[in-house]
């Protein structure tokens, strides 16, 4: 099975907090990193935002950056197209 890779080209990262984040049809998307642990690995996880509302985060964790980058644009569109009817 091929990984999976972002489709926005542009994911903006911030230095200072770690993080990635962009915009997708209204929705902010971030994708962060937890470090490995003394038993675990480390991950990636996303939160999607919009409008104020209760955030939305990954169910599961990435080992890949990219992967989680595009779970969460998946998500992203998904949402905007169910507002979208």
């Amino acid at each position: 099975m091929s990984a999976r890779h972002p489709n926005i080209s542009a994911w903006q990262r911030d230095g200072h907090e770690g993080v990635y984040s962009r915009e997708l049809a209204g929705f902010a998307l971030r994708v962060t990193w937890t470090p490995n642990a003394a038993d675990t690995r480390g991950t990636f996880a996303w939160t999607v935002e919009h409008a104020g509302a209760k955030p939305h985060r990954s169910h599961e964790r990435f080992e890949e950056m990219s992967a989680a980058m595009a779970d969460a644009e998946d998500f992203a569109r998904v949402a905007a197209a169910k507002q979208s009817h």
